[in-house]
């Protein structure tokens, strides 16, 4: 701050920072941002998704975003002066702050997601190719999968033999063996091994229930 003929001059603050992971992936990954500004002792944050925090402490908050797109994440750094007036005296009515303004571009990407029915009742008019709807309602068992890179699946039955396999996450079990024969009604155990479109790799076992 410099005082020529009469005139103040006030330093602006540097609005700086940093953010990790970019691209991440919504919605398990929190956004973790590094607050860097300097001369400033008030900020405001704008995530661009609705969220907007006002801090004074100078903090690096987290956020979690909930749908895949760009966001503008913008941090705005101010340093409040105080009450002056033109000639460098105190007065009571309105504060002197100066603001500078940062922005970065986020890439938030659909992380990848799995939904498993339990139950499923086949077509007993035969095979269907594993494509549902091709027959009757809920005749394949075919998790709800989005974000999946690599998608393998294979059907058990009590004793372990397998069943069925696939690795197209659009065809799914329709209820038959591989001689084409309408499999009982009964419990059976499904495998899916799974690589999500943020690198995860995940393996899950359980078991589902062939209605007829």
């Amino acid at each position: 701050m410099a005082n020529q003929k009469g005139i103040k001059v006030f330093d602006v603050p540097t609005a700086l920072f940093e953010m990790r992971p970019n691209p991440l992936y919504v919605p398990d990954t929190e956004l973790q941002t590094f607050n860097q500004s300097v001369r400033a002792n008030r900020y405001i944050w704008d995530f661009d998704d609705g969220t907007v925090l006002h801090d004074t402490t100078g903090s690096s908050p987290r956020h979690l975003y909930t749908l895949e797109g760009k966001y503008n994440v913008t941090l705005i750094a101010g340093y409040d002066y105080g009450d002056w007036d033109v000639d460098g005296d105190l007065i009571k009515d309105g504060h002197i702050v100066c603001y500078d303004t940062v922005q970065h571009e986020l890439v938030a990407l659909d992380g990848g997601y799995i939904k498993l029915p339990n139950a499923f009742t086949p077509n007993a008019g035969g095979p269907s190719g594993g494509i549902p709807g091709y027959g009757t309602f809920n005749d394949v068992f075919l998790p709800i999968a989005k974000g999946i890179e690599e998608f393998q699946m294979q059907i058990f039955d009590r004793w372990g033999n397998l069943l069925f396999e696939s690795q197209d996450r659009n065809i799914g079990w329709d209820g038959y063996d591989r001689s084409g024969r309408l499999m009982p009604a009964g419990v059976y155990v499904f495998k899916l091994v799974l690589r999500l479109s943020d690198g995860q790799r995940t393996t899950k076992i359980g078991d589902v229930t062939l209605i007829r």
